[in-house]
């Protein structure tokens, strides 16, 4: 009888603690374990230095970056429009490849024709992410 007993409780104790380890234990993990969440950044590089009037007939440079935390080396493809006046000019568009980690700045180039022109800038990475930059000459 006390064999039954001992072998009883030896068996309760190995299934608990199997199970604490290999089922709870990692369920415990899971969910108070953050993991990242793939994404890509798209910013200006620096959006101070962006001007907030413009001289017409004057070509303008200004940079935007684009940083891969995807978990994986991905491309990119971005484009450029530039709406003046309601008008938008699109310009062809631009592909790259990031490893995981990297960033990228790139270059874009902008004007206003006439004063009193409107400008703004889209830049769109692959179809899903755009940021906006507007300026009137």
């Amino acid at each position: 009888m006390l064999l039954f007993v001992l072998l009883t409780i030896g068996s309760s104790i190995w299934c608990v603690n199997y199970f604490f380890n290999n089922k709870l234990g990692g369920a415990i993990a899971a969910a108070t374990s953050r993991q990242a969440e793939p994404l890509s950044e798209l910013y200006f590089t620096d959006y101070n230095a962006l001007p907030k009037r413009i001289t017409a007939g004057k070509q303008y440079q200004a940079s935007f970056t684009v940083a891969n935390h995807e978990g994986r080396a991905r491309s990119y493809l971005y484009r450029e429009v530039l709406v003046e006046n309601g008008k938008p000019r699109s310009f062809p568009p631009v592909s790259f490849q990031l490893a995981n980690g990297a960033s990228a700045p790139q270059l874009f180039y902008f004007n206003a024709l006439k004063p009193g022109d409107s400008v703004e800038v889209i830049i769109t990475i692959n179809a899903n992410q755009s940021i906006h930059y507007k300026a009137q000459s």
